[in-house]
């Protein structure tokens, strides 16, 4: 499992991109389960499942277009300058 890169902000944690693609990689890969890993990382198993629909509507967003797919908080930077 790849490093849990965890920001804490009050009562909420934030998890780096990375870590949430090797997370859900590993549901893609068929290691665990989502209610599995919901409970390895104490995570809500609808969280999980969040997760793993970004993921896959972005890639499926990206072969559609033939593009890169911009985050975006990238999107919201380049209109305001």
């Amino acid at each position: 499992m790849g490093t849990m890169a965890v920001e804490r902000r009050g009562s909420y944690r934030r998890y780096s991109a990375e870590f949430k693609r090797e997370q859900i990689e590993r549901i893609l890969r068929g290691e665990v389960t989502a209610a599995e890993l919901s409970r390895e990382l104490g995570i809500a198993r609808s969280q999980i499942q969040r997760w793993k629909h970004l993921l896959t509507a972005g890639g499926e967003t990206a072969v559609a277009s033939d593009e890169d797919v911009v985050p975006a908080s990238e999107l919201r930077v380049a209109f305001v300058v």
